[in-house]
């Protein structure tokens, strides 16, 4: 004769799921969400569109474009472990394997000059970084380009999210809700790491604050950006500093807003705040008016 045994806890939530959806579904099976910190893989950001699943020559589409010019920087979007490859229809790529996903980055630069494809791993990957090197989110891992099947369409990175040992998924609720690197940083172990980075921005005044302590804040909305003594890039980002006390009255003016204004920052270490541009992260060392709106 059979015993009738009370249903366990994990009994009932396959039977609440098959009563609420017609469909047993184990939770145990279920995919884990990414919980790790997530960047976007473009300094400075990309233009691109939800094209995940759209029809391809080689089938459905199965990441997201985002196009940029030539050789822009490329980071990794989390922090985990790279791998190499290189195929005729990707050209050089790299595979991003983390805690929680695994991001395929593709059509990476092979050009020395203008489109002759004589490029290698010298330039589709950063300068030093090999095959199988733990990278840190943030860090700077490759350079946009197009390569492989690409040469036609644009630079761009072709950009993929995985389940570790699993499919595709859609990344592009993940990349819009992702903060936009303004810089790359070095490797752990490279030189201005240790020693900090420097920013030089450019930008207007948005709006100016004085706090109780004494020290300010200054919210600029930026026209350039410089890292170190490196070339200026474009931005329109706004970022918002921290002001020292002693540079608050020639930097938080009341009739400050629209001025066009140079900053130089304290040297500080390239960390994820930072790097997202995360409100008081960054320190100003000086402060110049350039020119009155």
């Amino acid at each position: 004769m059979l015993r009738r045994l009370p249903p366990t806890p994990r009994t009932l939530a396959v039977l609440a799921s098959v009563l609420l959806t017609g469909i047993a579904v184990d939770p145990a099976m279920a995919a884990k969400p990414a919980t790790e910190p997530f960047m976007f893989p473009v300094v400075g950001g990309a233009t691109y569109f939800d094209d995940y699943g759209a029809p391809r020559s080689q089938g459905s589409h199965q990441g997201n474009d985002l196009m940029a010019k030539k050789r822009t920087p490329i980071v990794a979007s989390c922090s985990g472990t790279v791998r190499f490859h290189s195929g005729a229809r990707s050209g050089p790529m790299l595979y991003l394997r983390c805690k929680t996903r695994e991001y395929v980055y593709i059509h990476l630069n092979n050009d020395r000059k203008g489109d002759d494809g004589k490029g290698g791993a010298d330039t589709a990957y950063a300068p030093g970084l090999k095959d199988g090197d733990a990278v840190r989110i943030g860090q700077l891992i490759a350079f946009v380009g197009d390569s492989g099947d690409a040469e036609n369409a644009g630079a761009h990175l072709h950009f993929e999210e995985r389940y570790l040992g699993g499919g595709a998924v859609d990344p592009y609720e993940r990349l819009i809700a992702a903060p936009v690197p303004l810089f790359a940083t070095p490797a752990a172990n490279a030189r201005t790491a240790s020693t900090g980075i420097t920013l030089r921005l450019r930008g207007r005044v948005a709006w100016t604050a004085t706090l109780p302590s004494g020290a300010g804040r200054l919210a600029l909305r930026l026209t350039r950006v410089a890292v170190n003594r490196g070339q200026p890039i474009s931005s329109r980002a706004l970022i918002v500093l921290v002001v020292p006390a002693p540079l608050v009255a020639a930097a938080t003016p009341a009739d400050a807003i629209g001025d066009l204004v140079d900053v130089v920052t304290d040297a500080e270490d390239p960390t994820y705040r930072r790097q997202s541009l995360r409100a008081g992260s960054w320190r100003a060392a000086t402060v110049a008016v350039r020119a009155r709106r």
